[in-house]
């Protein structure tokens, strides 16, 4: 209970009020939306990175050293990218049909890439499917490593951990519960734990950083270009993103079917 105190629960906290209180502030001096936006959320990743650091050095040390997830291959990661961001435009089309659209606010297309595309979804997966979600599993089943194994095509070993089914579910299950929690409004905040799923999912299923990264920049792209498109534009790009989607999860199961034959040809001989 400690270490969730620790870990989790006074960083998170310490995130959300800086959050709020950043926003609150900056809506107060009259600067754009995307402005406010990158502010608060800036100082709230800052500050939840700075509490962790002081209030648990050991998981601090291990965010940057060990690996979450199951190592895969290269190929298979980029699969899970395609398919991914599929599955994230699914979620969106559901929560858009069940609530009414959010309205528009005074973002620039530029200010917009800044904040949506680039700042957030490096600090949030970092924080969420990284840093929160190493040490959930670890609060779930242990802290101790399994042997040291090489993946396909890495070029050393890397230390992989032995997680439970009831570990990762309960792991990936509260970041998307407190990343849900940062987002506002209903709609985004049903939006925001379907993509926290995923997106750790994927991190588990890669052990790769820049997966849940690349799919996080790719639909926050997506959501900043839709609406100043022409209609036909818009959907033809969501048809090609979606094609793309399926053809990426057809070849992810051709891969692991041809690497589960092998495996299965290996251990006979």
């Amino acid at each position: 209970m400690i270490r969730l105190i620790q870990c989790i629960v006074v960083p998170f906290v310490g995130m959300f009020a800086a959050g709020r209180l950043a926003g609150w502030l900056l809506s107060g001096l009259g600067l754009a939306d995307w402005v406010r936006d990158f502010g608060s959320f800036l100082a709230a990743a800052l500050l939840a990175a700075f509490l962790y650091r002081c209030l648990d050095p050991a998981g601090w040390e291990n965010v940057f050293r060990e690996s979450v997830g199951e190592p895969c291959t290269l190929s298979l990661a980029f699969c899970h990218v395609g398919y991914g961001l599929l599955w994230l435009m699914g979620i969106m089309a559901v929560v858009q049909n069940l609530f009414a659209p959010p309205m528009q606010t005074d973002r620039t297309l530029a200010g917009a890439v800044l904040s949506a595309v680039l700042v957030h979804p490096i600090l949030e997966e970092w924080l969420f499917r990284r840093v929160f979600m190493a040490r959930l599993l670890d609060l779930a089943d242990g802290e101790i490593p399994a042997p040291e194994v090489v993946s396909e095509d890495a070029a050393e070993s890397v230390p992989r951990r032995k997680y439970t089914r009831a570990g990762m579910l309960f792991a990936v299950l509260t970041q998307a519960v407190l990343f849900a929690l940062m987002h506002t409004g209903v709609p985004s905040m049903l939006y925001g734990f379907g993509g926290g799923v995923v997106l750790g999912v994927l991190m588990l299923r890669t052990g790769r950083l820049w997966v849940p990264v690349a799919v996080h920049m790719a639909i926050n792209l997506r959501s900043v270009i839709w609406p100043i498109l022409p209609q036909s534009l818009a959907l033809g790009m969501d048809v090609v993103l979606a094609i793309t989607g399926v053809c990426c999860g057809l070849l992810f199961w051709i891969l692991r079917i041809r690497q589960f034959r092998r495996q299965r040809t290996e251990d006979a001989s």
